[in-house]
């Protein structure tokens, strides 16, 4: 559901309209229509979002999950007096439907009127003491009018409703920064790291608390950790960004600041397209441009919503079916990747990445074993685009599989010769030199893949076998020694090392 975000925290958001009281179990629960209604809602398609609950409600006006998702679906579009209307007759319909209540609240906070929204979620708090949630948003509307002890002591109570509850955790923990009560902030924080290790805004905020403090090197671990944890946020761009400046690292600020700039644009775009979607669902560009936006953020699940409800459209929209086939690739939805690079391919045999559709069809045949049919499409897709470097990596591993050496060789040279840093090539490169016999080349590959990744344990291994066939025994124990620190606990070929070392060894007199 859609953030609404003040003193740039996402802490009041709509909830969705479920509940288990009795008024809410009727038949039209199992609607087609009411579930169209979830589906065209989570799309971010509000028009048709509001056609199918307002069918829903005309078979059952007394349903009141059904008002309270009309009013998420006008919310949605900016249209606060209809969703305050559906809100309230929700609330009217079933007094005790907690949902309505916050979600009412959050468009009397849109507006502005707090002290309203304060008393509807106290009403809420009645009905369910023991809801963190209904004290997150009462500690949130205090807050917004200024009331940072009651806001305090609220999000204390939300933590004893629910010691799980991430969010007013970092709440409080943010209150607490921003009141300079830095300790304390990270207590509460690292609570909720505790909690979520992987929860981004925690981190964000930890870094602004070391940042605050002076502790430049931890601010900068925690805000890297948060951008690895959400590739799109932004807000931990800039952050960074602050603090490189702060040490006089303007350079990379600058390329940090004009990154979140880009980041900021995308999350407008997407707001914007998704209003434009609202009035006119039936443009597939619209859609196109919505996935392509969210993939820019790094969020691929709701790119892959968008680009499927593009293809629902139009099914062979050349742009819809490369973004879809690359983005599934990358999550690794193989099969289904597969499916819609060939359709690519059937459908439009010279579109710019073609090339790209014939890897991932002839990658995932590779894997399926269909080794012959796997060349066949790395083969069209080297010669559709001789500079896509993976094809080539890729079919220099299957000639390797085969036992085509000369032909791996030529492609693993091809691929570095598009991107010379790539590892794998580099080090398929080198095991091709190593089983011909060619030794110094093939130490010069692993010793280059070394270069560009110290912790490539296969390369480690590979390095000592050549040194041994060498006779440079030292160069090579010291080799497998690393591939021992570095291998995988449990990995057969550590243990056949350790003894192979050994044996190395007694060779020596040692």
């Amino acid at each position: 559901m859609k953030h609404l975000i003040f003193f740039n925290l996402p802490l009041a958001t709509l909830m969705a309209c479920q509940a288990d009281f009795p008024i809410q179990k009727t038949a039209l629960a199992e609607d087609p229509s009411y579930q169209l209604g979830h589906t065209q809602l989570n799309q971010g398609n509000y028009q048709q979002a509001i056609a199918a609950y307002t069918k829903v409600i005309e078979r059952d006006s007394l349903f009141a999950g059904a008002h309270c998702y009309l009013g998420n679906a006008y919310f949605q579009l900016g249209r606060l007096e209809a969703a305050v209307a559906s809100y309230q007759r929700a609330i009217h319909l079933d007094s005790t439907f907690i949902p309505s209540y916050h979600n009412l609240a959050v468009a009397y906070g849109q507006e502005g009127r707090y002290p309203a929204a304060i008393a509807l979620v106290e009403k809420a708090l009645k009905i369910d003491p023991k809801s963190a949630a209904s004290y997150r948003f009462l500690a949130f509307f205090h807050r917004e009018q200024g009331n940072y002890e009651r806001s305090e002591e609220i999000l204390k109570q939300a933590i004893e409703a629910d010691s799980s509850d991430v969010l007013a955790q970092q709440t409080l923990g943010n209150l607490y920064r921003l009141l300079g009560r830095h300790q304390e902030a990270e207590n509460t924080l690292l609570q909720a790291l505790r909690i979520d290790p992987a929860s981004a805004e925690s981190l964000r905020e930890l870094g602004l608390i070391y940042t605050n403090t002076n502790r430049y090197a931890e601010a900068e671990k925690m805000l890297r950790r948060a951008i690895k944890a959400d590739p799109g946020a932004g807000k931990a761009y800039h952050n960074l960004a602050t603090l490189f400046s702060i040490q006089g690292r303007y350079d990379e600020a600058q390329g940090l600041q004009e990154h979140a700039r880009k980041l900021g644009q995308h999350a407008d775009q997407i707001d914007h397209l998704k209003k434009l979607l609202g009035t006119h669902p039936e443009d597939s560009e619209l859609y196109f441009q919505l996935g392509f936006s969210h993939a820019e953020l790094g969020q691929y699940p709701q790119a892959l919503k968008a680009f499927a409800a593009l293809l629902e459209r139009d099914p062979g929209h050349p742009g819809g079916l490369a973004a879809a086939s690359q983005l599934h690739f990358k999550e690794g939805n193989l099969d289904q990747a597969a499916r819609l690079a060939t359709r690519l391919i059937e459908r439009d045999s010279t579109h710019p990445k073609v090339g790209a559709a014939l890897y991932i069809k002839g990658y995932v045949l590779a894997k399926k074993g269909l080794l012959n049919r796997a060349r066949q499409a790395l083969e069209r897709a080297v010669e559709v685009d001789d500079s896509h470097a993976e094809a080539h990596n890729a079919l220099g591993n299957l000639h390797t599989m085969q036992g085509k050496l000369q032909q791996a060789e030529r492609a693993y040279e091809a691929a570095i010769l598009n991107a010379p840093d790539f590892i794998t090539a580099r080090y398929g490169l080198g095991m091709c030199y190593l089983r011909q016999g060619a030794f110094d080349r093939a130490v010069f590959q692993f010793q280059r893949t070394l270069e560009l990744n110290p912790k490539f344990a296969r390369a480690h291994l590979a390095l000592g076998q050549t040194y041994e066939k060498q006779g440079k025994l030292d160069l090579a124990r010291r080799s497998y020694g690393t591939f021992v620190d570095l291998g995988e606990k449990g990995d057969r070929r550590v243990a056949e090392i350790k003894e192979h070392l050994e044996q190395l060894a007694v060779g020596r007199g040692e």
